[in-house]
């Protein structure tokens, strides 16, 4: 793909990964005069309703803006370049996926087995707990909890990241400038007894316990709320 010079007044350094909603380039902001991640809804060869597509890459960008937590990347903006791409800008995070470390270990590469014992294992699960907890609280929950969209800063900060499948349970989002569609309020759970809430968080723990990833693992249907 054609690699972009800007995106708006964002000056593109590199990209930093592709999904399937979009792609996500690291960028310096002239202005602020730091680094950022800006994620492009990706339009090309997508079927079916486009607008229903924009709706959805909104949706996902106000979530994260709304999940204040030290856990969870913050989004700066949400606007559209020159050209009519959606982008929304937020955190720029160095570091590596939990799934990474985890294949560190499993082939016992020393930068890996020296900084990622048990202990801290345990404590990025906690607290991805509490990133998972604050979102559980005031009303969301994150759907696609697993290795890869768990993140390990240099420094060491654990983030819960890609937020596009949430799905809310308490509204109280009321507008968008960017005419961003409502979001739907889900029937009310009980979110002690919810199977669905925990299961990924216990996919996670087993993942940690014994080393072995499989990302490409689906949520059962009945457990996913």
């Amino acid at each position: 793909m054609r690699i972009p010079t800007y995106i708006d007044k964002y000056r593109v350094v590199k990209i930093l990964g592709k999904g399937g909603m979009g792609t996500v380039f690291q960028c310096f902001d002239p202005e602020l005069q730091r680094f950022v991640a800006v994620k492009v809804l990706d339009l090309q060869d997508k079927k079916g309703n486009l607008d229903a597509i924009k709706k959805r890459f909104m949706r996902e960008a106000m979530v994260t803006a709304q999940l204040q937590h030290p856990f969870i990347p913050p989004v700066y903006d949400i606007d559209y370049t020159q050209d009519g791409d959606l982008f929304y800008v937020m955190k720029a995070i160095e570091g590596r996926s939990l799934q990474q470390i985890l294949q560190g270990l499993r082939e016992e590469e020393e930068e890996f087995t020296k900084e990622f014992d048990i202990n801290r294992l345990v404590e990025i699960l906690c607290d991805v707990c509490q990133a998972v907890e604050y979102a559980h609280n005031i009303g969301y929950i994150h759907r696609d909890l697993k290795p890869s969209n768990i993140f390990v800063g240099d420094y060491g900060v654990v983030y819960v990241i890609d937020w596009g499948l949430t799905k809310l349970i308490k509204q109280h989002l009321d507008s968008c400038e960017l005419e961003c569609p409502p979001i739907e309020e889900e029937p009310q759970i009980d979110r002690a007894t919810e199977p669905g809430i925990n299961y990924s968080d216990g996919f996670v723990t087993q993942t940690l316990v014994i080393e072995e990833d499989d990302s490409n693992v689906q949520i059962p249907v009945d457990l996913t709320p």
